[in-house]
């Protein structure tokens, strides 16, 4: 089992995590894919390990799909959250309407203890969970995507 894998799958199981290990895509990495329900949604998640690389990639999928005409004013929202955000970033897919939080290190030479896989594991999932409810005013209660970053922003 590879350095990273290894570390994430220790760092699940001592948490408790319930996960699935499966296959990776083109680069044949393997995949932890696990589910996470927050105080506001419940959303779908992967770890991705680039041993050759020596990088990890948390992904979390959000539960929605952005019609064709909205995605520019989810691009906005997106923006104005990133704007400010020390770790990770909110990614829209404009072919599909995926919206996902994206939290990756490069861990070339550095010790995988599970407190590191713990605060990049949270900090992925707290900014996601936190998110969502302005996403969603902008999606379905037809909020501008600075009113909706800014309720976000007073709730924290």
């Amino acid at each position: 089992m590879s350095r990273l894998l290894e570390a994430a799958i220790d760092f699940l199981d001592a948490d408790a995590w319930h996960y699935e290990v499966q296959p990776g895509g083109s680069d044949d990495e393997p995949r932890i894919h696990f589910r996470f329900t927050g105080e506001n949604a419940q959303f779908q998640c992967l770890v991705a390990c680039y041993e050759a690389t020596e990088r990890i990639c948390i992904l979390t999928v959000f539960p929605v799909v952005v019609p064709e005409a909205l995605r520019p004013a989810i691009a906005e929202f997106i923006a104005r959250a990133n704007f400010g955000i020390l770790i990770g970033s909110f990614e829209l897919d404009f072919r599909d309407g995926e919206v996902r939080m994206k939290t990756s290190a490069d861990v070339e030479d550095t010790p995988l203890v599970r407190t590191f896989m713990k605060n990049l594991l949270v900090a992925n999932l707290g900014t996601a969970d936190r998110y969502f409810p302005g996403l969603v005013k902008v999606l379905y209660a037809g909020m501008t995507p600075a009113d909706a970053i800014a309720v976000v922003r007073e709730l924290q």
